[in-house]
């Protein structure tokens, strides 16, 4: 179990955070210029007020397909801009056969490859 201390954030934004440091903990907390909120636990529970609706969609697929959620960020300018990081550990999905010099076995071994995923959505003002 974990502790925070926060100032000035939404209700809710802190009730959640509370929630999971009961828990699974927090991942990932950001914040949008225009006052709008995202938090991730590593258990892949989210909640999030205010973000481009894109981004909420994104999210909840990423965490859908077993992504870690990284990073969130939202750039000063605002609007429809914001970027999602996120990887997913697929040692258990890719495997080596490595056969043994010395004794002529197989054994498999996990790869231990790490993929990166970059979401990234830039708005353009027209």
């Amino acid at each position: 179990m974990g502790m925070f201390v926060d100032s000035g954030i939404p209700n809710d934004a802190h009730t959640f955070i509370g929630s999971c440091m009961g828990g699974p903990g927090v991942s990932v907390v950001a914040f949008t210029p225009s006052g709008g909120w995202v938090v991730v636990a590593p258990n892949g529970s989210y909640m999030a007020e205010g973000i481009p609706q894109d981004c909420f969609t994104q999210l909840g697929t990423v965490l859908k397909n077993g992504w870690t959620v990284r990073s969130i960020a939202f750039p000063p300018a605002g609007g429809d801009s914001w970027v999602i990081v996120a990887d997913q550990d697929i040692t258990r999905a890719i495997y080596r056969t490595i056969v043994s010099s010395r004794s002529g076995r197989i054994s498999r071994m996990a790869g231990g490859y790490r993929a990166l995923l970059f979401l990234l959505r830039v708005g353009i003002a027209g």
